[in-house]
């Protein structure tokens, strides 16, 4: 896992833990938002 230029990158060796991650991005950013400020992950 690393962020670059606002990009948070999440490396997942399972298909399903992956399409979750995918499914929850929204949620992700939003935790991230609240946790370190708005625009730190696009």
């Amino acid at each position: 896992m690393y962020l670059k230029d606002k990009i948070l990158t999440i490396a997942a060796l399972s298909p399903v833990v992956a399409q979750e991650l995918k499914i929850r991005e929204g949620e992700l950013i939003n935790r991230l938002a609240d946790k370190f400020g708005q625009g730190v992950v696009d």
